[in-house]
């Protein structure tokens, strides 16, 4: 695969707007290892959860093996017991793998030690039918007060939510009235819906009108959405010098997924600027971005700007391939080939 050829396509294929929920993990030391090791969860973060997982509610429990090195960090671990979901399974490998175990040697050990966890993934106990219409109603009520923030909720019920209540004529009229009214993630929907299409008849000038309003804003998200807008092949403004400014200054506000476009821009650039774009792809794949894992393992398995391991490209693979890229997937059967020869 030409990588080069490849970025424009990846970027295009960036979402707009990542779906977010209220979620909670919680970790186990199988009880016969915990006699021997113990692992401090303050040393490390909470496995991310991944958000593909997340839009489709998925949860489970997933038992791991991790080999300790004597300094009480891990060498390398495995999934022993699937919770169904690779997503789940590789977040939590990836998440607990971070963190600082009882150190072996100071247990009288003279060698790398095995132990076990168990994570589980758990939602939020989901509202009874009685309470999501009450919610509902609130909403309704406060949105029709002209409380914008609840516009935007009950646009987002409209175009999106259970079928009873879907109506999207209903839904688009809820987020211009947020959006008028100055609301950003009302400003956000809209140019999304806008350019897509999906619920109303795509605008994508009027779309970039709306972006550019809630960037003046302030938004890094409408920043990084309107650098989207302003590159590739079916840009109605092509600008890719003020792209590349918004997406700096989108990182600069804290939004992540601004990394991996920029970093593409840099790796086109070449030069000096590899390195940084190297940098924020390894941010990228840290934070779960799969399109970031899966350019990152493209750099490893090549040896571009990165020592060649092919061992890392292929764990990168399954990762992004997981997330559902489909370039991993087609990278990782190509490994696959190259093995059996």
């Amino acid at each position: 695969m030409n990588l080069m050829k490849t970025l424009p396509a990846l970027l295009a294929s960036l979402a707009f707007l990542p779906a977010q929920a209220q979620t909670e993990g919680v970790g186990r030391m199988d009880q016969s290892a915990q006699k021997q090791l113990s692992v401090d969860f303050k040393s490390c973060a909470k496995p991310v959860w991944p958000r593909e997982s997340l839009r489709k509610e998925e949860t489970g429990r997933v038992t791991l093996e991790f080999l300790i090195g004597l300094d009480g960090k891990v060498m390398e671990s495995k999934v022993l017991t699937s919770s169904g979901y690779p997503l789940l399974d590789l977040a939590a490998q990836d998440g607990l793998a971070k963190c600082q175990f009882t150190a072996p040697a100071s247990i009288g050990r003279t060698e790398p030690t095995r132990t076990r966890i168990q994570y589980a993934w758990t939602l939020e106990e989901a509202k009874s039918p009685a309470e999501q219409k009450a919610e509902w109603e609130r909403s309704l009520a406060a949105a029709e007060q002209g409380d914008s923030e609840a516009q935007v909720r009950v646009a987002s019920g409209y175009l999106s939510g259970d079928a009873s209540k879907r109506n999207p004529a209903e839904g688009m009229r809820w987020l211009r009235a947020a959006a008028e009214q100055g609301n950003v993630r009302g400003m956000e929907a809209l140019a999304l819906e806008l350019r897509s299409g999906r619920h109303v008849e795509a605008d994508p000038l009027q779309a970039l009108e709306w972006l550019e309003k809630a960037v003046a804003a302030g938004s890094p998200m409408a920043e990084f959405s309107l650098a989207m807008a302003l590159t590739g092949p079916k840009s109605v403004r092509p600008d890719e010098a003020r792209a590349r400014a918004l997406l700096e200054k989108a990182i600069a506000g804290g939004h992540k997924f601004a990394r991996m476009p920029l970093a593409a821009m840099l790796l086109k650039e070449g030069g000096s600027s590899t390195a940084e774009a190297v940098r924020l792809l390894q941010e990228g794949a840290e934070e779960q971005d799969r399109m970031a894992q899966f350019l990152l393992g493209t750099l490893y398995e090549k040896g571009e700007h990165l020592p060649a391991d092919r061992a890392r490209a292929q764990a990168l693979y399954e990762r992004a391939a997981a997330g559902g890229i489909p370039y991993a997937r087609t990278a990782l059967a190509r490994l696959k080939q190259q093995e059996a020869k």
